[in-house]
Parts: structure tokens; C-alpha cells; sequence
């Protein structure tokens, strides 16, 4: 209802046939160009944030075996963290009282920072009931907290993995699809013009023939196409009904 009340779609239903199915040509080539973006750019997101996910959970597995062995609290431990850790994997250890006791990297972003730059509402490639994310201009991180309990106190360990570090080119890369996007459309209008106009053209052709005949002269007939087509059909029907008149 709203759709034939709109003034917009009232103007479109009086437009010429090639320019109605120009436009419904084009709109679907941008529906399709967008589909295929969103999903090349959820797919690039996915793969992302699922890699450092995997890697944080391989590191959480590692790091609690090596807390059943009593390794982790053991000054030898921070010697074999290579072999727990995954590259890039950052672990962090508090006690009760929020004092860090164990840090993998102390070089790595001060715990001010992430918090500063914890993100309310995460995207939905993110898997938010395990991990949060933390995001700044060119970076985003994946933070994992994995409460444990050892000789009877409780600790929180802190797991961090950078996602990415190239936010400004996946927003680039954003951009670009974007402007392929529209120039995609324009291409899209151009061509869906020519080859529909050129579609059409026996039409056109059939609507000359049909006003050059005369009352007083009905021998003309409309030249039907090879074509086993709707135009042909037309054609053989028009030139059926002359051959009545006549």
C-alpha cells in the first residue's frame, strides 16, 4: 500500500519500458555488488578474529596443563612459555586483590590502556561470550580472562592477541570496495541502457511500421524476425489482423 501511494514509485510506473528495466537491471547488479562485498568483508573479519581466537585457546589449554603440573607460579615457567604460549599471545596473572603476579610480556599495552579502549558493543564476528575486544585506530586486540584457582587462592589469567594491526587498511580496503561498488552501478546503467535499448528495437520498429500504414492502403506488412520470440508473436498477430482488414 505504502509503496503505491509513494510518489516516487506513482513517476516510475509512467516511465518508457527501457528505462523502467534499466533501472530494475541496475538495482539488482548493486544488490548482488553489495551482497557479494558484505560477505567478502565478513568473511576477511571471520577469519581474523577466529584465527586469534584458536590461538588464545590453545595457549588457555597449554597454560592450565602446565597449572595442574604446579608450573605456572614455578620461576622456570617464564623460560618454557614459548612452549605454552602461541606467537603473539600475551598472558597476564592477578591475584584476588588485582595485583599482577605474572606478565609474559611487560613491554605489551599497560592494563590501563585495554580497559580504556574496551569496546561497548563488539561486531558480530566477535565471539562475545568468551572473549572482548579492544580497539583503537590501527589496532584491535582479543582479550580472554580465565578465572583458576591455585594452592587454594584464586587468580584471574588475562590472555591477549592482537587481531589486527592494520585497521586503517581494512578501512581503506572498505573504501575501495565502496567506489568499486559505484562504479560498478554506473557501469551497470550504461550497458543495461545499450543492451536493452538494443533489445527493444524491434519495438521501435514494429511501432513505425504500424503508424506508416494508411487507411486507404493496408498492403504494408510489419517484417517478422527469425526470432521464435513475444516480437514475432506480436508481428505474425498484427500482420494477421491487416490481412482481415484487407
Amino acid at each position: 500500500m505504502w509503496l503505491r501511494n509513494n510518489s516516487i514509485f506513482k513517476e516510475l510506473k509512467y516511465l518508457k519500458i527501457s528505462i523502467r528495466l534499466t533501472l530494475t537491471y541496475s538495482v539488482m547488479i548493486a544488490v548482488i555488488l553489495l551482497i557479494i562485498n558484505l560477505l567478502t568483508l565478513s568473511g576477511l573479519y571471520f577469519v581474523l578474529y577466529h584465527q586469534a581466537e584458536v590461538e588464545i585457546d590453545i595457549s588457555t589449554k597449554k597454560t592450565m596443563r602446565q597449572l595442574e603440573l604446579g608450573a605456572i607460579m614455578d620461576p622456570s615457567f617464564r623460560k618454557s612459555e614459548s612452549l605454552v604460549l602461541m606467537p603473539g599471545v600475551v598472558l597476564r596473572i592477578f591475584d584476588s586483590e588485582g595485583k599482577q603476579v605474572y606478565d609474559s610480556e611487560p613491554n605489551y599495552f599497560k592494563m590501563e590502556w585495554l580497559e580504556e579502549h574496551k569496546v561497548e558493543n563488539p561486531p558480530i564476528w566477535a565471539n562475545t561470550d568468551v572473549f572482548s575486544v579492544i580497539q583503537s585506530k590501527n589496532m584491535t586486540i582479543y582479550r580472554r580472562d580465565v578465572p583458576m584457582t591455585f594452592n587454594g587462592n584464586s587468580y584471574d589469567m588475562v590472555f591477549f592477541k592482537v587481531v589486527t594491526a592494520e585497521n586503517s587498511t581494512l578501512e581503506s580496503i572498505k573504501q575501495i570496495l565502496i567506489g568499486a561498488d559505484l562504479v560498478g552501478i554506473i557501469i551497470a546503467l550504461l550497458v543495461g541502457h545499450f543492451v536493452i535499448k538494443g533489445s527493444l528495437k524491434p519495438v521501435r520498429a514494429l511501432n513505425d511500421t504500424a503508424k506508416s500504414i494508411q487507411v486507404d492502403d493496408l498492403s504494408r506488412r510489419i517484417e517478422v524476425s527469425p526470432a521464435n520470440d513475444e516480437l514475432t508473436e506480436l508481428a505474425n498477430t498484427f500482420n494477421t489482423m491487416l490481412d482481415r482488414l484487407e
